[in-house]
């Protein structure tokens, strides 16, 4: 192959290793890690020199020990399949790639085998499963975010709401319409006092983007009252 062959074969794959990545977290199929607790449970380790056969680094697996990655359950009875990957209290992250006969140690609370260049140890401590989240878990997360979302955004809308507005005659509106920016008052209905005696609910007909703190309505005296502090919003009211 010649050498420019090799220059667009390598930029292609770059490429489209970037238009691959852009397409996943376009579509969310990226999904948020989870630390699933199991519980707290003791926790040996085990070396080269201890490995079977002894001396060497093999695995179950067929991955090669290494210490700060490789931890073994126990074959018969796991704590988590082979491949996962845990967190140990005060140890760290450790993936499962060996299994091993210690499971019936320490009343059944031993769990997990932590592969080390170093002195042998028994500690008990807790343990984590870290996993991808499942869809019902990640459709349950995007609502309540959707629903923390929504509240505080309306709570920057109530803030809104307790501003002074500037009224804006309208004659394409009925005397009762009003049209808002739907960014602080989306829809629903509005009390405005004209004065000591008279008060007037008004509703929502149409809320644009970017009209800002003016409200126009169908009432002529808007005129007479271009500035107007508002008594109450109802968002949820249908008129």
């Amino acid at each position: 192959m010649s050498k420019e062959k090799k220059i667009i074969c390598f930029l292609s794959g770059v490429i489209g290793g970037i238009l691959l990545s852009i397409a996943l977290l376009g579509s969310g199929s990226l999904a948020k890690t989870i630390k699933e607790p199991l519980g707290k449970w003791y926790i040996s380790t085990y070396s080269a020199s201890s490995n079977t056969p002894s001396g060497t680094h093999d695995t179950s697996s067929g991955a090669y020990a290494k210490a700060g990655r490789t931890a073994a359950v126990d074959l018969r009875n796991p704590l988590v399949p082979m491949g996962s990957w845990i967190y140990i209290e005060g140890i760290g992250k450790r993936h499962i790639e060996d299994y091993g006969g210690f499971g019936r140690y320490n009343g059944g609370r031993r769990a997990v085998d932590v592969f080390t260049d170093s002195n042998g140890y028994l500690v008990e401590r807790k343990v984590w499963l870290i996993r991808s989240e499942t869809k019902k878990e990640r459709k349950a997360r995007k609502a309540k975010e959707k629903k923390k979302r929504e509240a505080d955004q309306k709570k920057k809308r109530m803030q809104e709401q307790k501003k002074p507005f500037k009224l804006v005659y309208d004659p394409t509106l009925l005397p009762w319409q009003i049209r808002t920016d739907k960014a602080i008052i989306p829809s629903g209905t509005v009390l405005i006092q004209w004065s000591s005696f008279t008060w007037a609910w008004l509703d929502v007909v149409d809320a644009g983007k970017n009209i800002g703190r003016v409200i126009y309505i169908g009432d002529r005296r808007a005129i007479t009252y271009p500035l107007m502090e508002l008594q109450d919003v109802i968002e949820e009211a249908v008129g």
